[in-house]
């Protein structure tokens, strides 16, 4: 489903975000 991949996507960049917030 493609609303589950942008949802992970958007997840991912998230996670990454955070990441480089620390």
């Amino acid at each position: 489903l493609p609303a589950i991949q942008a949802c992970i996507d958007a997840i991912t960049e998230h996670q990454r975000l955070n990441t480089m917030m620390k």
